[in-house]
């Protein structure tokens, strides 16, 4: 390589060669979407299969350990809101959470299990690019759906009751989540809230139209009687989740399967009452009977898993 010439010469191919290999389709940047992936049975195509037969319920759960118990427990689908990051970061559940906040939570839980997650991304945060950009995140991370609501999330701070995201603008949220999507299975469930927010049914259902218009696969409509989702199913013709009801109730209402609150509350509910016992008799006896055995938590922590892999991993010395 002492030749100048052929220096300058290895120098220009090298160039080419880098200037190609990053342009190539090869070499993403680390922020931008990967290639669609070949799709075999995806998370996401089992639920979309679940909400098409039998009625089932779904716990909203706030953790990892909490996502796999239900798993063990026959669950075939959670799904988390807001309040999990909103109760970790010890702030109201009021839309204060960030698109980061929501995700930290929900990634490691799709990543834990091996059933579908819906994360719910309350107005999307932001615009139809936020919204975008939201579902590239969800799908990265192992999440199966996400909901997005119409509601203007300042009702929840204490204004006055009515607002929602304007109609043109609530379609191009979904427009945009339909067109982010790799996985065409991906389930984006949309929350109809306008019924909670003091609006007519009529408004409800023309809007709910135009969103199955748009591309939503699946809808909530809070505040809708249990027995007017059949109504609201002829509508949309799509599933339809409720917040609790009995399997009898689901199927005469046309609702494919019903979230349960609120594991969280419950959770915090059992620490009080063990903090009271201790305060009152010195011990946490009575608190403690309906706590998870010790044996199950090492179960769903994988305790075995991870001592075998150190022993095999000559990290620690293997069994006698």
């Amino acid at each position: 390589m002492s030749d100048p010439k052929n220096r300058r010469d290895f120098l220009k191919s090298a160039a080419a060669l880098t200037t190609g290999a990053l342009a190539g389709p090869a070499a993403l940047s680390a922020t931008e979407p990967l290639p669609a992936p070949v799709l075999t049975d995806t998370k996401a195509r089992r639920l979309r299969q679940l909400l098409q037969g039998q009625p089932f319920y779904s716990p909203v759960i706030e953790n990892l350990l909490s996502a796999r118990l239900a798993e063990r427990e026959g669950f075939s689908f959670v799904c988390i809101s807001g309040q999990a990051p909103s109760r970790a970061l010890g702030i109201p559940d009021v839309g204060l959470v960030t698109l980061s906040d929501l995700l930290a939570v929900a990634a490691p839980i799709a990543a834990g299990v091996e059933i579908p997650v819906l994360l719910d991304l309350e107005d999307g945060k932001g615009s139809a690019m936020h919204v975008h950009r939201g579902i590239q995140l969800c799908e990265r991370a192992g999440i199966s759906a996400a909901l997005i609501e119409d509601a203007d999330l300042n009702p929840h701070l204490g204004a006055p009751k009515g607002d929602l995201v304007p109609l043109g603008k609530m379609v191009d949220k979904i427009k945009a989540a339909v067109d982010a999507r790799r996985d065409p299975d991906f389930v984006l469930l949309i929350a109809s809230v306008g019924l909670r927010e003091g609006r007519p049914k009529t408004e409800v259902m023309d809007r709910a139209a135009a969103y199955a218009e748009a591309g939503a696969d699946a809808f909530w409509f809070p505040a809708l009687p249990m027995a007017e989702n059949k109504e609201a199913y002829a509508v949309v013709k799509k599933p339809i989740m409720s917040i609790g009801g009995t399997v009898e109730e689901m199927k005469a209402a046309n609702v494919a399967f019903a979230a349960f609150l609120d594991f969280g509350m419950i959770a915090l509910g059992a620490v009080r009452r063990a903090l009271q016992e201790i305060k009152a008799t010195g011990a946490i006896t009575n608190a403690t009977k309906d706590a998870l055995p010790f044996a199950a938590l090492r179960e769903l922590d994988d305790s075995a898993g991870v001592r075998e892999r150190a022993a095999r991993f000559h990290v620690i010395a293997p069994p006698a």
